[in-house]
């Protein structure tokens, strides 16, 4: 299922307005590391709000889930994303910066455990992440109203609630698209290969081929429609890949053929069938 709306509640009235935050930039400094941080009681607010958000998205996935119980499935989940709060330079970070190593680093430990659990792209963890940045971003004074030591002159304007949940949502749309299309490629190659050895060559291959190809044709600025730019990021990715993965297999003539690669990019095009979203 699609995922809903992010929508995160945050435990103390939030101002939701105005345009996104600056980044650094020229002029700009970064906060100096935060002093009087209660971090014990900083902590246990995040670990408050995280079970509360977290359970109540297991409430709405649970059906999915074939084997382990509610409160097994939220502990699970909420011990990755409060591992992902808890390091101390946290504290000394920009608000923006902090927001981006939550999410990318909570995505990691999910990701890992639970990647192929059938819930995994159908929940919707943006709101639990959101709270955990939000109250980092209080605690060190970088949130909009809340009590700090003065601003140095250059530093960045305190950050509303609604900016930081349109890093947190891009950020975990980022992680989740990632994911996605490692077990894209893990299967599409699967379905192909069946020996263990050509199976990791070409899954590495795919992987290292795919972000090459993907930067070149990124950089490429002429006015071209949608359809032309993913035919010719497609022809320089099968292009790639057979010069590589077919030069590491050329030993395997019974596997290393144009029929073999054409199977595989029809895998990769559909590899969860033809009526996923994803395909």
């Amino acid at each position: 299922g699609a995922r809903p709306p992010s929508s995160a509640r945050p435990p103390a009235p939030i101002v939701r307005a105005g345009a996104p935050a600056p980044r650094l930039g020229e002029g700009m400094v970064p906060p100096p590391p935060r002093r009087g941080v209660d971090v014990d009681r900083f902590l246990a607010q995040v670990h408050a709000n995280l079970y509360n958000l977290v359970g109540e998205e297991v409430d709405r996935i649970y059906d999915l889930e074939p084997s382990w119980s509610k409160s097994e499935l939220t502990r699970r989940l909420v011990r990755y994303l409060y591992s992902a709060v808890k390091p101390p330079e946290l504290l000394s970070l920009p608000w923006e910066d902090a927001t981006a190593r939550i999410v990318e680093h909570a995505m990691q430990g999910c990701s890992g455990a639970c990647q192929d659990k059938p819930w995994f792209f159908a929940i919707d963890l943006a709101p639990a992440l959101a709270s955990a940045a939000w109250e980092l971003a209080r605690a060190t004074g970088q949130a909009r109203g809340s009590v700090s030591q003065p601003r140095p002159p250059g530093s960045p304007p305190p950050v509303r609630f609604r900016q930081l949940e349109e890093v947190v949502v891009a950020e975990y749309e980022d992680a989740l698209d990632l994911a996605l299309m490692t077990k894209a490629i893990w299967d599409a190659t699967e379905k192909t290969f069946h020996d263990p050895t050509v199976l990791s060559k070409v899954n590495r291959t795919l992987f290292k081929t795919h972000a090459k190809v993907l930067e070149e044709c990124m950089l490429d600025t002429r006015p071209l429609e949608d359809i032309k730019r993913v035919e010719q990021f497609t022809r320089r990715w099968m292009d790639a890949v057979l010069r590589q993965a077919w030069s590491a297999l050329e030993s395997n003539e019974a596997v290393a053929t144009e029929e073999t690669l054409l199977r595989l990019f029809r895998n990769l095009v559909a590899p969860f069938g033809e009526r996923h979203v994803y395909s």
